[in-house]
């Protein structure tokens, strides 16, 4: 005679980079292992990929390629999952701005907030009405890549390869060229033709990207100091 099952709620919630409302379920046992062993080794790359492999366990529909969803989409998953699974109640660790000495606070996962500028696009008009590029966004695939690649060893390098490797599609009023039917050297000649002022309007792009956020007040414990701050990054809402 087989054990019973035990029956686990489902939530929905809606993301921004895909129309269709999501279907999950909260991370089990099995999933919140995956998670404890990666952040024993406290490598980046195996916790990425400890997260990713948790969301795509949990969501019962629709279908998703979690390696290129948008990193902020990844972000918003998985603090709702972790609020469903374990708890909205998160302590983090922080430093005073006053005397930079470290406060615990808690918070909860379910008051983190997205921002949407209103002003972002993916669209950008390099040349009115001659030409212009399509981006998307970078995917947590993408960064890592960017990250781990020899040549892009600095910085500057790191920039240049992200802008890079969004640019999806350029358009003219007559027709589109997705980026994907064109050689790596090809690729290169068109980003390394732009201008500067080109560029900037492309990194508008990424300046303006949706991220989530939490609006932190305190008092330091130690100095005394009041400050209201808000806190970015997934990587700051757990310790």
């Amino acid at each position: 005679m087989p054990l019973p099952t035990i029956e686990v709620p489902n939530y929905k919630i809606d993301i921004i980079s895909i129309p269709e409302t999501i279907t999950y379920r909260p991370f089990l046992v099995k999933e919140e292992k995956i998670l404890l062993t990666a952040l024993t080794g406290e490598d980046e790359t195996e916790i990425i990929n400890a997260i990713k492999q948790i969301i795509s366990n949990c969501i019962i529909e629709p279908e998703i390629n979690i390696n290129i969803l948008p990193l902020f989409d990844i972000e918003i998953l998985f603090i709702n999952l972790r609020s469903k699974s374990v708890g909205s109640i998160s302590t983090i660790g922080l430093p005073c701005n006053g005397c930079e000495e470290q406060n615990q606070f808690e918070i909860s996962l379910d008051d983190i907030q997205t921002n949407v500028n209103e002003n972002h696009t993916t669209d950008i008009e390099l040349v009115e009405d001659t030409i212009g590029v399509r981006m998307k966004y970078p995917s947590v695939d993408i960064l890592t890549s960017i990250e781990n690649t020899e040549e892009s060893n600095s910085e500057i390098s790191q920039v240049y390869d992200l802008v890079s490797n969004c640019i999806q599609t350029v358009y003219t009023p007559e027709e589109e060229f997705q980026m994907t039917d064109y050689t790596d050297q090809e690729r290169t000649e068109f980003f390394e033709s732009l201008t500067q002022t080109h560029f900037l309007q492309i990194q508008e792009f990424f300046d303006t990207m949706p991220y989530i956020y939490y609006t932190l007040k305190y008092v330091c414990e130690h100095c005394k100091h009041k400050e209201e701050i808000d806190v970015r990054g997934i990587q700051n809402f757990f310790t």
